[in-house]
């Protein structure tokens, strides 16, 4: 009752001060913009789009899935580095008990660890990859503006959709 009574107040109050604010005009005059946050989504990843999961208007959730990008060449090269990480890392394991045995030498050894880390980063890389075949939204918010279709080819970078914050605007004169 008592917010009531106040927005009744406030409204009262703002009616009566409206005639006053125009110099004999009886209504405000004027122009701005309406404007929120947008945030363009765009995959990490080059790679044709096998599902737009959203449409313009639709409330998603942070995390959401939004789109789903063909992963096909990026899983076949996570398996061949995975293939490659093993295969370095028993060349590792051999190398280090023949060095224990002083039948290695320290270079072979040290090539031996790096050829090792740098399967392993590869690797790293090729999974974080394959994960960013599924763009998901960044925050909460609403989709004003789908920019991409399914089938589409789209390059690292490339705006899929944009999402906007509608529960907080400003206006801007």
């Amino acid at each position: 009752m008592r917010r009531l009574l106040a927005v009744v107040s406030i409204f009262a109050v703002t009616m009566s001060l409206l005639p006053g604010c125009g110099a004999g005009r009886s209504k405000p005059d004027g122009s701005g913009t309406i404007e929120c946050t947008e945030v363009r989504v765009a995959p990490e990843v080059t790679g044709r789009i096998t599902e737009m999961a959203v449409d313009e208007g639709a409330v998603v959730a942070q995390g959401q899935v939004l789109a789903r990008l063909d992963a096909t060449n990026y899983e076949l090269k996570r398996d061949e580095m995975r293939a490659a990480s093993l295969l370095a890392g028993q060349d590792l394991r051999r190398v280090q008990e023949l060095f224990a045995q002083k039948s290695a030498t320290q270079k072979q050894l040290d090539d031996a660890k790096a050829m090792a880390d740098q399967t392993k980063a590869r690797l790293a890389q090729m999974e974080k990859a394959v994960s960013d075949c599924t763009v998901k939204a960044p925050i909460h918010g609403t989709v004003t503006v789908k920019s991409a279709e399914k089938g589409e080819v789209v390059t690292a970078g490339t705006t899929l959709l944009t999402l906007s914050t509608l529960d907080e605007v400003w206006l801007s004169i």
